[in-house]
């Protein structure tokens, strides 16, 4: 999901506002609702309608929205009306924080309800309302609903809004055997309609839309092409969109240089390493840092030089993808550089750096990396941690023992990476060493060692038994 975030947030901005009739006023919109509910409704199910839609906040109507879903579907078509009578649903359920509005909470009820709302919505989908036919298409898609023939079918409404968001649910919904339909869709008159179609195809995965989203490339609409470009992105051995790719990464406006980079990260072409590195030498281009992102996505070595000078460079966010970066391609010829950069002023240039040693497997870096383990901050300590493990030298095993009891650390994550690179190491030493440097006052650090003991030895000593540490020296002496 958290991958659609950039697409979905452009399709909203696309989209036309919602049509209706008459909008709930938002005071005493609860009540209007509570007078609207249909009489001949079933008592239990009425009493749980009115309860959802009574005074209780957000929180306290979601109880009994679980009420509701087990008490029948029939409610299900109201529901409906009034998720649709709100021009701002769905656009509602993408803020960050949900408002307490009777869409909002019509729309915790049908979920609830799954597919028992099914009928109704397959009812509204053919409704005389645009609006209420939009909303129908995108719950069919949020709730995961068998729906795809006729939703398939809507992709011809009149109404631009609902082949938006019917377009959109059949790529919620997987809707492989509406490729063609979708594909067809992307030459819609309408932006939006095109948008949709080209993003549902992304998450369809299918080559059959290679060419044609190639085609979306150059859309006189820059919403249309971004999303495009990340469809592209999406499909599998996708090389031949590098090219059209590539030209978008001139482009300034609207982020479409970003979602080319996007694309152009995932499918890791060499094609595109020389000119992503002509941008990254850019210094008044905007997306450099993307582009140090998708060059140590390529792997190719061609990059290393050009990502080994970010590493100074006064864009402390570039400098921390560049020494990503350099941890992907695995280079040797970053190591030197990559270990002078464990200096940085920057934490998180120190902790990139760290992690790209580990990637590496460079054991030039061991000492430097042994030193950063007594970083006064957490994350370039515990990347260090982390690093070591990855180098699996037992020169280590005593400097990460020592950083696992270090009591002046406030923060657990270095010692519980300190944990998890002492068993990556696996040496003998570890077990041995770790027994002779357990402390007698109970602690955190020392119920992890005991339990890491336990991993290595498969000796099931109790962690919180008073006697469990002596039993851990007369195991020692047992050993030897």
């Amino acid at each position: 999901m958290a991958k659609l975030v950039v697409m979905q947030t452009i399709l909203v901005l696309l989209c036309v506002p919602f049509s209706v009739a008459a909008s709930l006023e938002r005071t005493g919109a609860f009540e209007q609702v509570r007078s609207r509910i249909p009489a001949d409704l079933r008592p239990d199910v009425r009493k749980a309608v009115l309860d959802t839609f009574g005074e209780a906040r957000l929180s306290g109507a979601q109880k009994l929205w679980v009420e509701l879903g087990h008490t029948g579907a029939e409610a299900a078509p109201f529901l409906v009306e009034v998720a649709a009578s709100d021009a701002s649903f769905p656009r509602l359920l993408m803020r960050r924080a949900v408002p307490d509005v009777p869409a909002v909470r019509a729309w915790g009820a049908l979920w609830q309800l799954g597919a028992l709302a099914k009928p109704a919505l397959l009812q509204a989908l053919v409704d005389e309302s645009a609006n209420v036919r939009a909303t129908a298409a995108w719950m069919l898609g949020q709730l995961r609903l068998d729906a795809i023939v006729p939703l398939t079918a809507a992709l011809t409404d009149e109404s631009t809004l609902v082949r938006a968001q019917v377009a959109q649910a059949l790529g919620s919904l997987g809707a492989v055997q509406a490729v063609t339909n979708l594909i067809a869709v992307l030459d819609d008159k309408d932006t939006a309609v095109r948008a949709a179609a080209a993003t549902s195809l992304g998450q369809l995965k299918s080559l059959r839309a290679m060419d044609p989203l190639i085609k979306r490339l150059k859309d006189p609409d820059d919403g249309v092409k971004a999303c495009a470009a990340y469809a592209l992105g999406e499909l599998p051995a996708t090389s031949s969109a590098v090219p059209g790719l590539l030209v978008l990464l001139d482009e300034r406006e609207g982020n479409l240089a970003a979602s080319a980079i996007g694309a152009l990260q995932k499918i890791a072409s060499p094609v595109a390493t020389p000119p992503l590195l002509a941008k990254l030498e850019d210094r008044k281009y905007r997306y450099r840092p993307s582009a140090a992102i998708a060059l140590g996505a390529s792997g190719d070595p061609r990059a290393t030089l050009g990502l080994v000078a970010c590493l100074t460079d006064e864009d402390r966010t570039l400098a921390v993808w560049a020494a990503r970066g350099l941890g992907q391609i695995r280079d040797r010829r970053a190591v030197d550089p990559l270990i002078k950069a464990l200096e940085d002023k920057c934490a998180d240039v120190r902790s990139a750096a760290a992690v790209a040693l580990g990637a590496i497997g460079d054991l030039r870096a061991l000492d430097s990396l042994i030193r950063l383990l007594r970083d006064e901050e957490a994350k370039p300590a515990w990347s260090a941690a982390e690093a070591l493990g990855e180098l699996n030298d037992p020169r280590a095993v005593k400097p990460l023992i020592a950083m696992l009891f270090d009591e002046g650390r406030r923060s657990e994550q270095p010692r519980e990476s300190a944990v998890r690179a002492l068993k990556q190491i696996r040496h003998p030493d570890v077990v041995n060493l770790l027994i002779d440097s357990l402390p007698e006052r109970s602690s955190h650090a020392r119920l992890l060692a005991f339990q890491m003991l336990s991993d290595l030895t498969g000796e099931n000593f109790s962690d919180h038994d008073p006697r469990t540490l002596s039993r851990w020296k007369e195991w020692k002496k047992l050993q030897q």
